[in-house]
């Protein structure tokens, strides 16, 4: 049976549902031996608390000023990954990206990115910070347009004390 994936505009009430798809996504992709960033380090996060609900809530509502937009890709099993962005005076940001581990590789991840970079102000550059490691995602933004930049990306902490540090993307605006 095929099922068909359909990006739609994301409420605010899609907020739980994206909190536990980017809490798989970041066990499956940032536990890391060789970056010695464990499953419970990634788990030590705040996952689904009141804080991180609302927080999420408010950017998919715009966020400060309405320069925010997400997008969800569902299913009829449900939301299945989703995409989120902000278009800051100077630049564009993807912010966020995921599709669940069983969805990947299936296009979903190109429907999203192309939705995002639709919204995006082509005039501009868009950038996304990527955890170091993470090839994978580095050579799916590659396709797109992506080049990693010298300047660092910005980095995270997680509860645990270890970092996650992350490279710079860069997509330049076309040359028309």
């Amino acid at each position: 049976m095929h099922d068909e994936i359909k990006i739609v505009a994301a409420s605010a009430e899609d907020a739980e549902q994206f909190e536990e798809i980017e809490k798989i996504c970041w066990v499956e992709t940032y536990a890391n031996e060789v970056a010695g960033i464990t499953r419970e380090d990634i788990l030590s996060r705040a996952w689904g608390s009141p804080a991180r609900l609302a927080d999420k809530r408010d950017m998919i509502a715009g966020g400060e000023g309405g320069k925010m937009r997400f997008w969800a890709a569902r299913s009829t099993q449900g939301i299945v990954g989703y995409v989120g962005t902000e278009q800051n005076p100077d630049f564009g940001e993807l912010e966020y990206i995921y599709v669940l581990p069983e969805y990947q590789n299936k296009g979903i991840g190109k429907k999203l990115m192309k939705t995002a970079l639709t919204w995006l102000d082509p005039e501009k550059d868009i950038r996304v910070d990527v955890v170091s490691f993470n090839i994978r995602a580095r050579e799916f933004y590659k396709k797109f347009g992506f080049e990693v930049q010298t300047e660092p990306g910005d980095s995270s902490t997680l509860p645990t004390g270890k970092r996650l540090e992350r490279v710079r993307m860069v997509k330049k605006p076309s040359i028309t």
